[in-house]
């Protein structure tokens, strides 16, 4: 029941209390803005939420980044659109600052959801998808991985969304199609 206002002004103290160390607690304060990113009725405390929440998660240990990505990967299944759709702006980046393995496995959860999803799922899947590509030449130098595995990982995510082009529901297919269109415009 507090006013998106106020919502905004916590945020930004919240922010400002993580970056002075005065004992806010990182963690905490980025489960918060996750939640906020995931529930919250008003769209500027969302846009808020997810930039604060980038702004800190590269600080957060990887454990920690994953318990936040899978939470977020949740929140793309409600199947509600009014919630789900401003996920993957945030989602795509902040995968991008997980270990290869869980960035794999997030992959993987987003071909299923691609797949086996609603229309509604499905479409926010391809969408961080698009993202994660679009953001993916910032990856190769944040860990010790071969360049090969990186390539494979690309052309692995690329063939997800032509996937979804070939697909018999047309509201996937035209997402695929619309999240094509960015990441190919980068290569």
């Amino acid at each position: 029941n507090t006013p998106w206002i106020i919502k905004t002004a916590n945020i930004q103290f919240l922010l400002e209390a993580v970056q002075q160390n005065d004992g806010a607690d990182l963690f905490f304060t980025a489960t918060h803005l996750a939640n906020l990113l995931k529930v919250s009725e008003r769209i500027t405390v969302r846009h808020n939420a997810g930039q604060g929440l980038l702004t800190l998660f590269e600080k957060l240990e990887l454990e920690q980044r994953n318990e936040i990505a899978v939470e977020l990967m949740k929140g793309l299944e409600i199947g509600n659109l009014e919630f789900s759709k401003y996920l993957p702006l945030y989602l795509g980046q902040i995968v991008l600052m997980l270990h290869p393995e869980e960035l794999d496995e997030i992959v993987d959860e987003l071909r299923k959801l691609v797949i086996n999803g609603d229309e509604k799922t499905a479409s926010v899947a391809l969408e961080t998808l698009g993202v994660i590509i679009t953001h993916y030449p910032s990856y190769k130098d944040r860990f010790d991985e071969s360049a090969s595995d990186n390539q494979a990982r690309m052309k692995e995510m690329l063939g997800i969304l032509l996937m979804g082009m070939a697909n018999y529901r047309r509201i996937v297919s035209q997402e695929s199609f619309r999240c094509v269109e960015v990441p190919c415009a980068l290569m």
